[in-house]
């Protein structure tokens, strides 16, 4: 059996299109053993009545603290499947791989596979972009260790390598990879686009600067695994570099030391304003890109946060 697994909050239409796209996948790839789960992380719209007006086979509702790793176990935690296909709740699922990513009996051709996603981007203006947010190549699997918010796993995977860190407000799925590859399992992009995801830029997201110690945290706990620093390092390198400059200040005593972050941290605000999809200047960007690196650096040596306890209620249930 498949569980899809849902999770979302305040999606509003976008959910009615994920879960009406997750039955007609069921029913377009002749699915026979499959449930729908939808997870909602207290929405304060209609989400939840859309789920049980399409008639998912679970809705649970989670009671205490959110997060999507939380969500994710939780569906995980009460799915019944062998396999384990996880989406947001603003993805839509476009038919048409199923048999690449399952053998004749029925189960993964790879333990932790994914695809590609094709980002319908809203702007703020009203605009609408779309975008391959990964490269690929035709007919070639990739092998990688970050993951996104689509991804299907062996539910005994899943179970050995103990779900997801609820700790992760963000990269939680990078931190799955990261624990999985460790395990000899990198996951396995199959060059097919599996998504439309509907979704804002991500520049524009709130929490920025909170989540930033959360990154700073996956660094740490992943520390001595340099598969980890390759990875990261194209995104977290001004941070690397301030690092750098620090040790050089302390040893020969001179403002120069600063060269090295200073060049690197020009470097990303440079690269942030060509992917931008805002108006802010160059000014106001590396000024960002400042504050970011120091708040790297401080929450990497002070931040130490719990794991957190999976508190749900069962909303609604259909049986199979």
């Amino acid at each position: 059996m498949i569980s899809f697994i849902i999770i979302g909050k305040n999606e509003g239409e976008r959910l009615t299109r994920c879960i009406s796209s997750v039955f007609s996948f069921i029913k377009k790839e002749q699915i026979n053993e499959s449930e729908v789960i939808y997870v909602d992380s207290k929405s304060t719209d209609d989400s939840i009545s859309r789920a049980k007006a399409l008639n998912v086979n679970k809705i649970l509702s989670i009671t205490g603290q959110c997060n999507a790793a939380i969500a994710r176990n939780i569906g995980a935690k009460e799915s019944s499947g062998n396999i384990l296909f996880f989406l947001d709740g603003d993805m839509e699922l476009i038919p048409g791989f199923y048999s690449q990513i399952v053998d004749k009996e029925g189960n993964l051709v790879y333990p932790f596979l994914s695809g590609i996603e094709r980002d319908i981007i809203h702007t703020d203006n009203g605009e609408k972009q779309i975008r391959i947010r990964r490269k690929y190549q035709e007919g070639v699997d990739q092998y990688e260790y970050i993951t996104g918010g689509l991804f299907i796993i062996a539910a005994d995977l899943w179970r050995k390598v103990g779900g997801m860190d609820t700790r992760l407000r963000i990269n939680e799925d990078f931190d799955l990879g990261l624990r999985l590859s460790k395990m000899g399992f990198r996951l396995c992009r199959k060059p097919i686009i599996f998504v439309n995801h509907y979704t804002r830029p991500y520049e524009t997201r709130k929490g920025h600067d909170l989540n930033i110690r959360f990154s700073a945290f996956l660094l740490r706990k992943h520390f001595f695994y340099f598969q980890a620093h390759k990875n990261t390092f194209t995104i977290n390198y001004p941070c690397v570099m301030l690092v750098l400059s620090l040790i050089l200040l302390a040893l020969f005593k001179s403002v120069w030391a600063f060269v090295p972050y200073l060049i690197s941290a020009l470097y990303k605000t440079y690269r942030r304003h060509l992917t931008s999809y805002s108006n802010l200047n160059y000014l106001s960007i590396f000024y960002y890109q400042l504050k970011l690196d120091i708040l790297f650096i401080c929450f990497f040596f002070t931040f130490f946060p719990k794991h957190i306890e999976l508190q749900y209620s069962l909303y609604h249930k259909n049986s199979l």
